[in-house]
């Protein structure tokens, strides 16, 4: 897990995300986007672990078979993790 917080910034009106030892990450000036931007590391591991989870368990054959990678929810959720990773 990755430690993002956010951190008041003392010269303008944003926020710093900040990383588990308060160095700071980004600077953000819409305060609402903040929480989001903070969860995201910790946000794509979990997209991760539950697409992987879910087309294991498709790919095992305990409930029906069918191609994983052809359901709209997988490819959204693999668009999502390359975009988060800059592929």
């Amino acid at each position: 897990m990755v430690d993002w917080r956010t951190a008041p910034c003392g010269v303008s009106q944003g926020l710093y995300i900040t990383d588990g030892t308060g160095r700071n990450i980004c600077l953000v000036f819409n305060k609402a986007h903040t929480p989001l931007i903070a969860a995201a590391p910790d946000m794509l591991e979990a997209l991760k672990a539950m697409t992987k989870l879910y087309v294991d368990f498709v790919n095992s054959g305990d409930c029906g078979c069918w191609d994983p990678e052809r359901i709209d929810e997988v490819k959204l959720a693999r668009a999502a993790i390359a975009k988060a990773e800059g592929k």
